[in-house]
């Protein structure tokens, strides 16, 4: 099947305005977008493998990623950015 993409363009003077770099927008959706591996169960005879999966499957998914918690509370998503 097809995979979606999608393009992140962030405005530079936004990011330095509040203290990121470009850096921290792809380890924040990096971090965001990860399958990790959670275990197993044993039901009766038989071993299920737990899984869980953060995949991005909309632009909403993306807008709503935290960059960063502000000192006031406020978090920096990166549809501020």
């Amino acid at each position: 099947g097809f995979y979606k993409c999608f393009l992140i363009e962030p405005e530079p003077d936004r990011l330095l305005e509040r203290g990121l770099t470009i850096s921290d927008l792809v380890n924040a959706v990096e971090k965001n977008n990860l399958a990790v591996g959670g275990g197993y169960m044993i039901a009766g005879s038989q071993q299920r493998f737990i899984q869980g999966e953060a995949m991005i499957r909309s632009l909403n998914d993306i807008r709503s990623i935290v960059l960063r918690s502000a000192d006031e509370g406020v978090p920096v998503l990166i549809s501020d950015v």
